[in-house]
């Protein structure tokens, strides 16, 4: 009896463990079969996370990408509202990025939510390898650490 409630409990945890973890389908990196040397890379050059933004100003983005075996042009780049539960992506027209890997463009800060928002970035190859970073801002309201 201890054996098998000693194997549920196992069971359970391993189920735990495993949620989140890429399936066959999921686009994610491991399923891709990526390596660290395969990803692309990604700076966010501004804003500067942390930056307060009335919500009728518009928001300056400048991002550098590059990527090992992809040029520039050819790599995806998605802005995410990850302010909730749910990622929301964000209807932003991002220009292909120069031979450097530069891009900028400007969105609304009307797109975010009042207080703080969670932007991610995310960058893909043609191959389904990417990479993702993300910056804190403020919109229409001071709040730590916005302040």
């Amino acid at each position: 009896m201890h054996q098998l409630l000693r194997t549920a409990a196992l069971v359970t945890l391993s189920s735990a463990l495993l949620v989140g973890c890429p399936t066959e389908g999921s686009n994610d990196d491991d399923v891709a079969d990526c390596t660290s040397a395969q990803r692309p890379t990604l700076t966010i050059v501004s804003p500067d996370t942390a930056t307060y933004f009335d919500a009728d100003e518009m928001i300056s983005w400048s991002l550098t990408v590059t990527d090992p075996d992809t040029p520039p042009e050819d790599l995806s780049i998605t802005l995410q509202d990850n302010s909730g539960s749910q990622g929301t992506e964000l209807d932003v027209d991002v220009p292909v990025p120069n031979a450097q890997g530069q891009t900028t463009f400007t969105m609304p800060a009307n797109l975010l939510e009042e207080g703080q928002a969670v932007v991610r970035v995310f960058v893909e190859d043609p191959e389904g390898c990417s990479t993702n970073d993300q910056i804190l801002l403020c919109v229409d309201e001071l709040i730590a650490p916005c302040e």
